[in-house]
């Protein structure tokens, strides 16, 4: 039975990602920081091991080594304009949403490498792929995420390590509604319905995307059928990026 450590498990992607790995036959383990009751009611209903961890504080990576990583904590602290944008929010980003999966990847690639079997599955952004107006701090740590798996996708080729981003378009989930309320309070819309479906009406497909939808690209990457495909940044995004 393969393992699973999920960095950021609770939360809509992360909950969703549990319950897909586990209903596969993955043996998973997972951290979270917020959201205790939430992560100790996932863990006992799949006997899983968890672990608390501030991504923001100083942490130690867990020790037992999984043959798949993916790293799915993040901080969206954007969604104003250039001269709100502290150096503080920048660091805040960098340190959670790049630094984490980086210093996950370092404790946990010696063993892959040992093993000859390996995947690092970073749940990265469209917004590590294209960078709107207002999203300066996400979008410059999620782009920093995008070259972090472009480079260890190449280091770790020959040891049988694949390295992939999962670059999800506007999830329906809980930071997606945070943003949208948001958008309400600088009085671009007049109530979150309002909102969500102005974004699901932008996106092609007419509809939002569902955690269901990422979990299932993080299980195939994880299988054996995705041995060649390194390197990547696979879009579920409804058709947005190619709009």
């Amino acid at each position: 039975m393969r393992t699973v450590f999920i960095g950021g498990g609770t939360g809509t992607i992360g909950s969703e990602l549990v319950r897909s790995f586990v209903a596969n036959g993955y043996r998973v383990a997972f951290s979270y920081n917020r959201h205790m009751d939430q992560a100790r009611a996932l863990a006992a209903e799949y006997d899983l091991e968890i672990y608390e961890i501030d991504f923001l504080s100083d942490w130690t990576p867990p020790t037992e080594a999984p043959d798949i990583l993916i790293n799915n904590a993040g901080v969206n602290l954007s969604g104003h304009s250039l001269e709100h944008t502290t150096d503080r929010e920048i660091e805040s980003s960098t340190q959670v949403n790049l630094l984490a999966p980086l210093r996950l990847a370092r404790q946990y690639a010696p063993s892959m490498i040992e093993k000859g079997f390996g995947r690092i599955i970073n749940i990265n952004s469209l917004y590590g792929l294209y960078a709107p107006a207002l999203r300066l701090s996400y979008s410059v740590s999620k782009f920093a995420l995008r070259a972090m798996t472009m480079t260890l996708s190449q280091e770790l080729a020959p040891y049988g390590i694949t390295v992939n981003d999962v670059c999800p378009g506007p999830v329906d989930s809980d930071m997606l509604r945070k943003m949208g309320a948001e958008a309400v309070a600088r009085g671009r819309f007049t109530d979150l319905q309002h909102y969500l479906a102005a974004v699901a009406d932008d996106v092609p497909i007419k509809r939002l995307i569902s955690a269901e939808d990422v979990a299932a690209v993080a299980l195939f990457l994880a299988s054996d059928q995705a041995s060649a495909c390194t390197g990547q940044a696979i879009c579920v995004d409804g058709g947005l990026l190619n709009r």
